[in-house]
């Protein structure tokens, strides 16, 4: 660093010199003292007695201003390389067995039953084990189903919902994953015969405090329609779904209270969307407005209350005039009977899935 200083000091008092005692202009003062550069007239300055004050006082500034430099020049050069670098392009990489070992989101080898499956290195499954959301992006025909999809399906012991449109992952899984991970798998395929189907009334908790809420929202998924009444649509979806919600009650009180009924009408005490059909189709409302009023004295409190509305409902659908009885007949039947098919169906079973109330199949 000395003598990093001693050249620097001594070639500011060249420049110096030609800028101070000759008057250059501070660009030209650099050129001339790089032609008139010598490092013994510099030292000179410095030494002899018969050098002038004003030099000699012009060869010690030169001299502190070259250590200053020296010390400047190396300081800003650690700074600049220390400096974090900003990677413009980023500065992804693939993973090591160290960064896989040391990172809490993925373990190697680890308990089957945590996390998914993502890759294998030296022979170790690696697993994802983290909260975060998990993606995978490849071309056509790449392996994601072969590769990650599938193997996962073989190992993974809690419930998965799967889009499978070319039936490959049921094909090749489903057995798999009912006789050795113990669970029961469902295929919904709207576009064959062969698909299982769901009860959506297994999901209304009739008899609770929000059964009829419940009851009021799957109405809603079936017969939607909006809030100001605007459209004739809307009328009528709105006229069918009360209808709905009034033989679906009906026959809950039916179940209930009057088996023998049912059995007269043909019809199995099961809570399903066929038999609120049934019901419809066979049942007179007077009758169930007779059944209903017989019971009455029976019931208490929000039971009582459910049954004074079905029965508002049911005595007002007496009053229809033929053809609005008619065309909110056909309104029923026509979303209801989307219903049945198994594309609806599924549709449902997503909608109910989202609004958070999975459980078994009824």
């Amino acid at each position: 660093m000395l003598v990093a200083a001693w050249f620097a000091g001594s070639f500011i008092f060249f420049v110096l010199y030609f800028s101070q005692i000759k008057n250059l202009k501070p660009l030209k003062a650099v050129f001339r003292s790089i032609d008139a550069y010598r490092m013994d007239i510099f030292t000179d300055s410095l030494t002899l007695s018969v050098v002038t004050t004003d030099i000699r006082v012009l060869a010690f500034v030169a001299l502190g201003a070259g250590f200053v430099v020296s010390l400047i020049i190396p300081v800003a050069a650690l700074i600049k390389l220390n400096e974090k670098k900003e990677n413009i392009f980023g500065d992804a990489r693939f993973a090591t067995i160290n960064d896989i070992r040391e990172s809490n989101s993925f373990t190697l080898d680890g308990d089957e039953k945590d996390g998914i499956i993502v890759g294998i290195k030296d022979k170790k499954i690696i697993r994802y084990v983290g909260a975060a959301f998990s993606a995978m992006g490849a071309g056509t025909r790449a392996g994601k189903g072969a590769g990650i999809v599938i193997t996962n399906l073989m190992k993974y012991w809690w419930s998965v919902i799967i889009l499978d449109p070319k039936r490959e992952c049921f094909n090749i899984t489903s057995l798999i994953r009912k006789v050795i991970l113990g669970h029961e798998v469902y295929k919904f395929d709207p576009f064959s015969s062969v698909t299982h189907r769901f009860n959506p009334l297994y999901y209304v908790s009739m008899g609770t405090s929000e059964g009829f809420n419940q009851l009021e929202n799957l109405s809603l998924i079936i017969y939607p329609y909006k809030t100001d009444g605007a459209d004739a649509g809307s009328y009528l979806n709105k006229t069918a779904g009360g209808v709905f919600k009034s033989y679906a009650v009906a026959l809950w009180f039916m179940i209930k209270n009057d088996k023998a009924g049912l059995k007269t009408l043909d019809i199995e005490p099961v809570f399903s969307m066929s038999k609120i059909n049934q019901l419809f189709e066979r049942a007179e409302p007077e009758h169930l407005l007779s059944f209903m009023n017989d019971i009455r004295s029976e019931l208490r409190g929000k039971t009582k209350r459910l049954l004074i509305l079905v029965s508002l409902a049911l005595r007002h659908s007496l009053r229809w005039r033929i053809k609005q009885k008619h065309n909110s007949k056909a309104t029923f039947l026509m979303d209801y009977h989307r219903l049945l098919t198994p594309m609806w169906q599924m549709l449902l079973m997503e909608m109910i899935l989202i609004c958070g109330r999975c459980g078994k199949s009824g």
